[in-house]
């Protein structure tokens, strides 16, 4: 059955491939080389090569063409000639020669216009040395921050300044105006379709990710070269109204992660992310920080369901909260398992909907620049798996694959309550969706990020061009509705606001709602 599941993955055109130049072809006529190397590097910290435009255009031709004969969801939200323009405006606005980093921020730039969340330059995967170049300065943020609406909220603070306090809002930075700051990330924040409830979110600065490399981390410094390593701020500390102005020092990556852990603690990044807390005799609050839990030696998500479920029954809980704030997805078995003690009734698989690929055999001209764990589409997936869809897809058949969900024999008896917001996608999105469709827990807080058309995900094609040294990656399968559905999240039955106050005075406004109003 798990041959079958790998193999249904994915997604390509294989007809009429138009020749590409291979890398060997590129390094022949000289394009692989950057413009004048020795040349004095720019006023800033984040160093980086100069990159030659024909070089680039050879880059742009070969991840356009594996964008159009790869990705399922392209077209959803653009027309063919809207993918066309913007890449031909990516080329057209390109100098003699441009640096790495004004290249990535143009590139992420013509990349989010797809509106796929699944599809972005992902630094997890990026050249190292490159990286290293653009990232590996001294140029992190030394305070961390949540965006409502556009605002930005302190959260933490390692600079060494103490003036700055927990909630305050952070006018300027380096003496731009938070709101011009804002408007130039959105350019490259991620999307699926026009719901953007998760934009403000992906541009936040996150606690428990201070050791990766978030969105800001990245986008702020190649947007605003920083000319030294340290940070002009003005702020408003909560409930108060003079404006203070302070300097705080640029950190590396690895020093702010050691800096946030030594003040705040370590960082939930492991099996602790998933935890049960009795609140009092009715109410407990299971946290599940993450579904990418492949890492995790040792752990059996079954087993932890178990015993969690066990316990909530032996004690009579009446009231569960499933924390899954924060949580972008990752394995859909262990949503599975949790839907699985809250039904009374069996899901039927049809209740899924459909897959869809673009391709079933990887383009030959692409293979040097993908790096994927799905084989079976460098050979070509076997015919019995896919058919011809009417919407210039393949859908996948996976008869053996597709189960229903039966209830456990022993579920949760109460009532739920699942805690979600517009940091759930993928896997968590679908979670929220089923919900509200089934009614078995009921949606507490903000609109969540995905799309109720349908989100690509499951299998991937890591691409990276060979010149720029770019990765994209590119999502393999689209997982459609079983009916036509709005452009948009899914909405919580129960709304909350989270207001500067909560963050300021560390009150949990999900909680502090349940402990009023869910008697």
């Amino acid at each position: 059955m798990k041959l079958v599941f790998y193999l249904l993955a994915f997604l390509l055109i294989t007809a009429c491939h138009s020749k590409l130049p291979t890398e060997a072809s590129i390094k022949k006529a000289g394009m692989l080389s950057t413009v004048n190397d020795n040349r004095p590097e720019p006023p800033t910290v984040a160093s980086g090569n100069m990159l030659r435009k024909d070089s680039l255009l050879v880059d742009l031709q070969i991840l356009e063409q594996a964008l159009t004969e790869m990705h399922p969801g392209l077209y959803r939200y653009n027309k063919p000639e809207d993918i066309r323009q913007s890449f031909q405006q990516l080329k057209e606005g390109l100098p003699a020669e441009i640096s790495e980093g004004e290249f990535m921020t143009r590139l992420a730039q013509c990349i989010a216009k797809i509106r796929c969340g699944h599809t972005y330059l992902n630094p997890w995967n990026m050249n190292r040395e490159l990286r290293e170049r653009l990232l590996g300065g001294k140029t992190y943020f030394p305070v961390g921050f949540n965006i409502i609406e556009g605002h930005f909220f302190a959260t933490e603070n390692v600079s060494g300044n103490e003036s700055l306090k927990r909630g305050a809002e952070i006018l300027s930075i380096n003496g731009l105006p938070i709101i011009d700051i804002y408007n130039r990330l959105k350019s490259i924040a991620k999307s699926d379709g026009h719901n953007f409830a998760p934009t403000d979110h992906y541009l936040s600065l996150q606690q428990y990710e201070f050791a990766t490399w978030q969105a800001f981390d990245i986008y702020f410094q190649l947007f605003f070269p920083l000319q030294k390593e340290e940070y002009s701020l003005t702020f408003k500390n909560y409930d108060a109204e003079q404006v203070q102005r302070i300097t705080v020092p640029a950190l590396g990556k690895k020093e702010r992660a050691e800096k946030m852990q030594a003040k705040y603690g370590e960082a939930i990044l492991g099996k602790e992310d998933w935890s049960l807390e009795i609140v009092n005799s009715k109410l407990a609050v299971m946290r599940l920080g993450t579904f990418a839990i492949w890492k995790w030696k040792g752990f059996d998500q079954k087993q932890w369901f178990a015993d969690a479920f066990h316990q909530l029954d032996s004690l009579g809980i009446e009231q569960l909260a499933i924390d899954i704030r924060g949580n972008g997805g990752g394995l859909a078995e262990p949503a599975n398992e949790l839907i699985s003690y809250l039904i009374k009734d069996t899901l039927k698989c049809d209740d899924i909907g459909k897959i869809f690929i673009r391709t079933t055999k990887f383009n030959p001209d692409h293979l040097p620049y993908i790096d994927t764990w799905v084989d079976v589409l460098k050979t070509g997936l076997p015919p019995n798996l896919y058919r011809p869809a009417d919407n210039d897809l393949y859908e996948l058949l996976l008869p053996s694959d597709c189960q229903d969900l039966a209830p456990k024999a022993k579920g949760f008896e109460g009532q739920t309550y699942l805690f979600g917001d517009a940091s759930n996608v993928s896997a968590t999105y679908t979670l929220l969706k089923k919900a509200k469709q089934f009614g078995f827990a009921t949606f507490i807080g903000q609109t969540s990020g995905g799309n109720q058309q349908g989100i690509n995900g499951g299998e991937y094609a890591f691409f990276t061009v060979p010149y720029s040294k770019m990765e994209v990656d590119i999502p393999l399968k689209y997982f459609a509705p079983s009916q036509p559905m709005k452009d948009e999240g899914v909405f919580p039955q129960i709304p909350i606001e989270v207001k500067p106050e909560n963050i300021a005075k560390e009150i949990d406004p999900y909680l502090t709602y349940l402990q009023k109003e869910a008697k």
